[in-house]
């Protein structure tokens, strides 16, 4: 049985011309294009702006990478953040407190004959008060 191959770099792009990739050719032949068009129709300094103008982008939009990312999804997300600004603010999170819930026994019935008095309780607390000053 044979092993299949597993490709290894995948997210690195085929060299076409002259190490760069087919990307990076379209960009640069666009603002190649695209600078012609500014000179020929636009003659002077108007048309020599608009074509080094464009050179720029198209150089940028071939070689340049921001936080590993294309320019041109940079480009895409600084001009839909300038369509639509978004304010993002930072609150503190409120800690929840979990609390544990006791079951609580129910009282005894209380019989005819067990009846608190009030000589009954201060029978019982002379008692408690006295086995607290013997434990000292």
């Amino acid at each position: 049985m044979s092993q299949a191959k597993v490709p290894k770099f995948i997210d690195i792009q085929d060299k076409v011309v002259d190490g760069l990739t087919l990307w990076q050719v379209i960009d640069l032949a666009t603002a190649g294009v695209v600078a012609a068009v500014f000179i020929v129709l636009l003659r002077g300094p108007v048309g020599q702006i608009g074509a080094l103008f464009s050179v720029v982008l198209g150089v940028c939009f071939a070689f340049i990478k921001i936080n590993e990312r294309p320019f041109s999804v940079f480009a895409l997300s600084a001009f839909s953040f300038l369509i639509n600004p978004k304010k993002y603010s930072w609150q503190k999170e409120k800690v929840k407190i979990k609390m544990r819930e006791h079951k609580i026994a129910p009282l005894p019935s209380r019989r005819a004959d067990q009846e608190l008095t009030v000589q009954k309780i201060k029978e019982l607390a002379t008692a408690l008060d006295v086995e607290e000053h013997i434990r000292k």
